[in-house]
């Protein structure tokens, strides 16, 4: 245990919390990401079409957007560890389970869509709560490691999909991509791409329980006087945001990085034409 001081102390478990809040993120990623770098076989195994694909991506972006004026109120209203458990780890593992209904293409479909939906959910409880974990549970002299950590582990999340997904999955050749005329590479496909849906679901789940077990709202006591300091309600911090050159310039970067990472889950899409 680090002592600050005799009111003020920054425990050895904030390195835990943040290694499972940081699985737990990186998994968010790793589950946005399933379709893409497989979108040729999915679309032979499940008789799915490029928007299929495309919008089980789509409609993560389109909750996402929905659920940030609703997260800061279940954040204000339930604190950090409902938010981040129930409302994000638990959402995330219900979204996993989902897909595992069937391997049927319609039902699949149907079932990948809301799992979207409830994967954009859980990651604006990310996205919402990251600053305020970093702030409960480190001093403010590594605040900024905790946070980066996080993001740079989100991002990561995206990486096993493209590389390793695609060696799991075989994926049709040109003239394989009729799924009623190639009945049985479709169900070999279907047999492979579920071993991944029930993978990410188990880690999913595996994730909430930790989180369940132990992911306090706080630490007993505060790291340092900053941790109990008065926030900035939502009008006020929009407003400061919105004043603020130095604001808008730190949100330009972050969707600097942002962006390009949504286009990556149609970039197999978008290039398989060029080979």
């Amino acid at each position: 245990m680090v002592v600050e001081s005799a009111e003020y102390r920054a425990y050895p478990r904030r390195w835990y919390i943040l290694a499972i809040y940081s699985i737990f993120a990186s998994l968010q990623a790793c589950i946005f990401n399933t379709w893409g770098p497989i979108a040729q076989s999915a679309k032979l195994a499940f008789c799915w079409s490029d928007a299929v694909v495309a919008w089980t991506g789509n409609v993560m972006l389109l909750v996402g957007i929905i659920a940030v004026p609703i997260s800061y109120s279940i954040l204000n209203f339930s604190g950090l560890r409902t938010t981040v458990v129930w409302s994000g780890s638990g959402v995330l593992a219900a979204g996993a389970l989902i897909r595992c209904i069937s391997m049927d293409g319609s039902i699949q479909q149907w079932t990948s869509l809301l799992c979207g939906a409830l994967n954009g959910w859980s990651s604006i409880m990310i996205e919402c709560t990251l600053t305020v974990m970093s702030v409960k549970w480190f001093p403010a002299g590594e605040r900024t490691t905790a946070t980066g950590m996080v993001i740079a582990t989100q991002m990561a999340g995206l990486i096993p999909p493209a590389l390793l997904f695609p060696r799991i999955v075989q994926e049709p050749t040109a003239n394989q991509t009729n799924c009623t005329e190639n009945i049985e590479l479709a169900e070999e496909i279907r047999t492979e791409v579920s071993y991944i849906l029930y993978a990410e679901a188990a880690l999913a789940c595996v994730v909430f329980f930790a989180m369940v077990l132990h992911f306090p709202d706080a630490p007993p006591s505060p790291p340092s006087p900053s941790a109990t300091a008065q926030r900035f309600n939502i009008k006020e911090g929009l407003s400061n945001i919105f004043t603020s050159p130095k604001n808008i310039l730190t949100g330009f970067a972050f969707s600097c990085i942002t962006v390009p990472m949504m286009w990556i889950t149609v970039a197999n899409q978008n290039l398989h034409p060029l080979g």
